[in-house]
């Protein structure tokens, strides 16, 4: 159905247009600095990851962040317009995520990160796990430029980057954890990956189509209250026939309740405590456990998402999954659940 609207759209392109006023309301709303505003609203219905909905006379057309409507009797492009509310949101809970973040990383463990340069320089593919190691080795990485999104102190990358790859960029919010990764990546001698620090969705657009994989582990979609918009940054991103690689917890790791938790019982490891389709976001205020002491911290905003919200992100963004394997062993959270007969984590991989 979605193809189907795709098509009745984008087959008549060449017959969209708008009037005066129409561009001079779409430049306002956008902050548009061009004159081509029908070539600009083409471009965007013809997005492979844009969203074409039919309601009474009209088109809609969700694209990057922005709805343009188009009246499908005349083809006349009446409007378009920021998604303001979901926006405002994300401003709201990412903003307050990169302060908790940066403070935690202000209460962490003496020594935290610090020695991971000898690692780097003396362990194969360190912090990663077997599983996650034997599907990086099948990959190609010579010659290739890579990426990971959520970096953190950037161990997981630099240690990627012995499989070949020519250089590499990692982006993360907090910058004080960004500052450690180049300090890291200075101490190892690896002076052909760089850290920026800044909101994964903004990421600036001199990245579109630089990567040739990106990379994505451990804890790092529940920071994002919609996976859409991230999965098309990634597609943004990557080179058509990059490669795309989530190794994370399963979404049912958040039905699970977890030691010194008041539902949490070790002779019923069978009983769920939360839903699997839970919207509310997670809140926290006790500093975060592998990085930090336990204080009372500013507040991590994180989100549950199901599978199906996973594989539809990653294909709404116009990317192939290749691959999409189940563990039932935890990675990173507690054991208590390991070898039950339960989805923990998992891997998947997907083609632009």
């Amino acid at each position: 159905m979605e193809n189907e609207r795709r098509n009745r759209l984008t087959d008549h392109l060449d017959k969209l247009h708008t009037t005066e006023l129409g561009a001079m309301r779409i430049r306002r709303n956008l902050a548009l600095d061009t004159d081509q505003v029908t070539a600009w609203c083409k471009e965007k219905i013809r997005s492979p990851h844009a969203v074409i909905t039919r309601k009474g006379k009209n088109w809609y057309v969700s694209a990057d962040g922005c709805v343009i409507t188009v009246n499908a009797g005349s083809w006349t492009i009446i409007t378009a317009h920021r998604e303001k509310h979901r926006a405002d949101t994300s401003v709201n809970y990412i903003s307050g995520n990169k302060a908790a973040w940066e403070e935690a990383f202000e209460h962490r463990h003496p020594g935290w990160g610090e020695e991971n340069h000898v690692k780097l320089m003396h362990e194969r593919l360190p912090f990663f796990c077997p599983d996650v190691i034997k599907e990086l080795e099948q990959i190609d990485f010579k010659e290739k430029t890579i990426s990971q999104f959520c970096c953190n102190n950037g161990r997981e990358l630099l240690s990627l980057m012995q499989l070949g790859a020519k250089n590499a960029v990692g982006f993360d919010i907090a910058e004080n954890i960004i500052e450690q990764a180049r300090d890291t990546a200075e101490k190892a001698g690896m002076d052909n990956c760089r850290f920026v620090s800044c909101n994964i969705l903004e990421i600036p657009e001199t990245y579109n189509g630089q990567f040739d994989f990106i990379l994505f582990t451990i804890g790092a979609l529940t920071w994002f209250e919609d996976l859409k918009p991230l999965f098309r940054k990634v597609s943004d991103c990557l080179k058509t026939g990059g490669i795309l690689l989530v190794h994370d917890f399963h979404p049912v790791m958040n039905m699970l309740p977890l030691p010194g938790e008041p539902e949490f019982d070790e002779k019923h490891l069978n009983k769920t405590a939360y839903s699997y389709f839970r919207k509310e976001p997670w809140k926290e205020n006790e500093g975060m456990g592998y990085m930090s002491e336990t204080y009372e911290s500013k507040t991590f905003t994180s989100f549950s998402h199901t599978m199906a919200d996973i594989i539809s992100g990653v294909s709404c963004a116009g990317m192939r999954v290749l691959k999409l394997e189940e563990f039932d062993y935890d990675v990173g959270l507690t054991e208590a659940y390991d070898k039950k007969g339960l989805p923990l984590s998992f891997l998947l991989t997907a083609e632009k």
